[in-house]
């Protein structure tokens, strides 16, 4: 079984892959790179089983209502709300406010009204390619892709899961492709990319986090 994780950003510069294969013994991390471009991170996204995106991969219900409201000329005044909490529910998604409520110092930026905006019309831009390829794509991560939030698992996981610090302090990763105790090995090469920076980390975590809708429950 094969995951990809991708750390998507606006332009490929700031986007990263990680690519994860699994078997009986736990996972090994094959390749990761940053700089990726739409080609790239499709291609990556045709060889996996399971994807994770680390991007909301749509907008609050709300918002896109009240945008088609506006442009008709009938957008609703805000009642009984004030400016702050009136615009907080038209920005933000119910899984950024579950997020907010459930896991301690994590808020999700406002699909709505902050710059992840743009990494999100890039992530529909690719959902628009994958599905004109024949390809399944699910929101509700029922499909192949999945959208994580590997900032809020990290936090879930504990301190020695964050990307600052070495490598030695994360359990889940080992150089040695012989370490049984963990749950994932990796080459030398793929390991040093990985601990670089924190778009590397992160595109590995999400590689992780594909697999949860189908281990869970």
């Amino acid at each position: 079984m094969r995951t990809v994780g991708v750390d998507l950003s606006a332009e490929a510069r700031g986007t990263g892959i990680a690519v994860v294969d699994w078997d009986a013994r736990g996972g090994r991390l094959k390749e990761v790179w940053v700089g990726a471009d739409d080609a790239m991170v499709l291609a990556a996204l045709d060889n996996a089983d399971r994807a994770a995106i680390d991007c909301p991969l749509g907008w609050p219900e709300p918002f896109v209502d009240f945008l088609i409201a506006h442009r008709a000329g009938c957008a609703p005044a805000p009642t009984g709300q004030s400016g702050l909490e009136w615009r907080r529910a038209l920005s933000r998604r119910a899984t950024d406010l579950h997020v907010a409520e459930t896991v301690p110092g994590c808020v999700p930026l406002a699909v709505g009204a902050d710059r992840i905006a743009a990494v999100a019309m890039r992530a529909a831009g690719l959902l628009a390619a994958l599905a004109d390829a024949g390809m399944p794509v699910d929101r509700s991560g029922a499909g192949l892709l999945v959208e994580v939030y590997p900032a809020a698992a990290l936090r879930i996981w504990g301190p020695a899961s964050r990307w600052r610090g070495p490598a030695t302090r994360r359990p889940w990763v080992c150089s040695s492709t012989s370490c049984e105790q963990h749950y994932l090995t990796s080459t030398g090469l793929a390991m040093t990319r990985c601990v670089a920076s924190p778009t590397t980390h992160w595109t590995l975590s999400s590689a992780l986090l594909s697999l949860a809708p189908s281990t869970s429950g």
